[in-house]
């Protein structure tokens, strides 16, 4: 099917040349799995990941990437696969997600997951070994939750990551 674009209130279009629907280069099952991964019972990489296979869930996640900034999942598909690289300990991977939500923080910045994203990247660069990144991540992410309640999990493991790092 072409894509049509309409001009002004007249309700004229055109259709643009060379444009499809669907992007030539997926092939049919790939269109039928990005369709049930994005219905809503479907969400088959949240299933790969809470069952432990982040293989899986990756796999399924990298179908969707070309679509996230033009989504409303808010890049929710790179922070999952973002916290599959580091189920699998491919830091380096995971920092790439990560580090493509922060990029783009004013399209969810008022969701929690910016800031949880941030802590990931802490845990990335920390993975990679590469001390002084993490240390200015988990200094970020901890900037972020000055103000919160101290006795909250994850900002108390936070916190204990941050001073092993010392």
């Amino acid at each position: 099917m072409p894509c049509v674009w309409t001009v002004g209130s007249s309700g004229s279009s055109q259709t643009l040349p060379g444009f499809t629907e669907t992007p030539p280069s997926r092939s049919a099952a790939d269109r039928a799995r990005l369709r049930t991964a994005g219905e809503g019972g479907g969400h088959e990489h949240e299933h790969g990941r809470k069952r432990e296979n982040p293989g899986k869930a990756i796999e399924i996640l990298k179908i969707v990437a070309p679509y996230e900034l033009g989504s409303d999942d808010n890049l929710y598909s790179a922070y999952l696969r973002g916290q599959a690289y580091l189920m699998l300990g491919r830091g380096a991977d995971a920092a790439r997600e990560f580090q493509k939500q922060l990029e783009h923080r004013p399209i969810y910045q008022r969701n929690e997951r910016a800031a949880l994203s941030q802590l990931a990247l802490a845990r990335a660069y920390s993975m990679q070994g590469d001390i002084t990144k993490a240390k200015a991540a988990y200094q970020d992410f901890l900037r972020l939750w000055k103000d919160a309640d101290p006795d909250i999990p994850v900002l108390k493991q936070a916190t204990a990551e941050y001073a092993k790092l010392h």
